[in-house]
């Protein structure tokens, strides 16, 4: 198939524009360094209740100013995570902040904490990527590397209410060596439950951001 015209990419305004003011065209912030979960490769997994860690989060007045200075010079698009970012208090209000400002939202999540109101805040105001991680197909895979008994009904009730509710997401896979036994199987069920391929993300990391290293759980496959 050929092309019908050619276009140099000089010839759009946009990239004028961002030669000359230093165009942002994308913001990704984390809400929280607290999570619900306790994955084995993470380093942003304080705990849910950790008082310190949430008096230091950002609040929803200093996201609105860097919002409005954002959009002033071209942001196109606002990346949401964490930690687990639903577990902000003011998350919705974030949200309808960068919504209303023309913003286009990605939010990345374990999707453990989906209710029917944060259901029906995005099916009012799409979210223009959402982003599942998926840690294993049965209980005992998932919450081997969540540590989090209960977080495996979670996760399934989670993706059950956004399917359920035409709300599309993708599941993202961190490959480990406690799940790689049912990597082909998360392949196939994204497949089949989102109609999406599963996306894969090698990783190995020690925990050393907050703890000063002293729990140094080296994932390798």
């Amino acid at each position: 198939m050929g092309y019908i015209e050619k276009i140099n990419l000089d010839r759009f305004p946009l990239w004028e524009k961002a030669k000359k003011k230093g165009l942002l065209s994308h913001v990704s912030m984390e809400l929280t360094e607290r999570c619900n979960n306790n994955c084995i490769h993470c380093y942003i997994n304080l705990p849910t209740n950790n008082e310190k860690a949430q008096k230091k989060e950002i609040t929803l007045e200093e996201i609105k100013e860097i919002a409005d200075e954002a959009v002033k010079v071209g942001c196109l698009s606002w990346h949401l995570t964490g930690g687990e970012p639903l577990l902000c208090e003011d998350f919705s209000d974030i949200y309808l902040y960068l919504k209303r400002k023309g913003i286009r939202v990605i939010l990345s999540t374990n999707a453990t904490l989906i209710n029917s109101e944060i259901i029906s805040l995005f099916k009012k105001y799409p979210l223009e990527n959402l982003e599942v991680t998926i840690y294993g197909l049965s209980q005992k895979t998932y919450e081997a590397i969540t540590r989090n008994p209960g977080s495996f009904d979670a996760f399934r009730q989670g993706i059950n209410l956004l399917r359920d509710n035409h709300i599309p997401f993708t599941l993202k896979a961190a490959v480990l060596a406690q799940n790689f036994h049912e990597i082909e199987k998360m392949r196939d069920f994204s497949q089949s439950f989102t109609g999406e391929h599963l996306g894969i993300v090698i990783q190995l990391n020690l925990r050393s951001r907050f703890n000063g290293g002293s729990k140094k759980d080296l994932i390798s496959l």
